[in-house]
Parts: C-alpha cells; sequence; structure tokens
C-alpha cells in the first residue's frame, strides 16, 4: 500500500496525523517517519506540525491480508435529461468476490450479483 503521510493541501496545515486502519494485524513493513507508531491494525504517523502547502511524504506499508475483497467488474450509467430540465440517473453495478484460492485448483470461486440502485438528485 502506497500513501502520502500528510494529508495532500493547497493550504498550510498547523496540526495533522495520519492514521492507518489495515484490517489485518500481521504486518511485515512500514515506512519509518518520525514520529511514527504502529499498534495491531493501525500506522499512525504524526502529529506534524506547521506543514507547507503542497508537502508530499511518501509511504509504503506492506501488510498480509487473505479477506477477499469486493471489485466492480462492470458499470452501466444511463443519464437522461429531459427538455423540462429533468434529471434522471440509473446505474447498474455488477459486483464479484474472489477468495483466495490455496490449492491451486482450477475451480473459480467467483460469485456476483447486479444490484439496481436509484439515486436522487
Amino acid at each position: 500500500f502506497h500513501s502520502n503521510a500528510y494529508y495532500y493541501s493547497v493550504y498550510s496545515t498547523v496540526e495533522q496525523f495520519s492514521k492507518f486502519n489495515l484490517g489485518s494485524s500481521k504486518i511485515e513493513s512500514f515506512t519509518p517517519r518520525s514520529p511514527s507508531n504502529k499498534e495491531s491494525q493501525t500506522v499512525k504517523y504524526g502529529p506534524y506540525s506547521n506543514i507547507p502547502a503542497k508537502t508530499s511524504a511518501k509511504v509504503t506499508i506492506h501488510f498480509e491480508n487473505n479477506s477477499p475483497f469486493l471489485t466492480v467488474t462492470n458499470l452501466k450509467r444511463i443519464v437522461e435529461v429531459s427538455h423540462w430540465g429533468n434529471i434522471a440517473v440509473e446505474e447498474h453495478y455488477q459486483l464479484s468476490t474472489r477468495a483466495l484460492n490455496l490449492n491451486l485448483s482450477s475451480r473459480d470461486s467467483t460469485s456476483s450479483v447486479t444490484l439496481l440502485v436509484p439515486q436522487l438528485l
């Protein structure tokens, strides 16, 4: 996982900290930056004071996560604008989750669901 230790802002920041909740306590390594600490499933950078605008500091966190990830495999958005100014938005999602297959069999453990979510503007 790659990110910025600071909140990227076009304004100077008086004080801030960054906290990454990882969902796994198996943290292999993380970029040390003073001050920083690791607690169970969390890596915290800061607090930092008087940060100039547009400051960045790359951090890398390497952790183990064997949980299945929900992914969007297909997204279809239909936007209809009428002559009277009404807007209708319809979205179709196709979601899937792929579980980790440790025995390397040829069986695909994919399940999917299609949702129709109305959106009000």
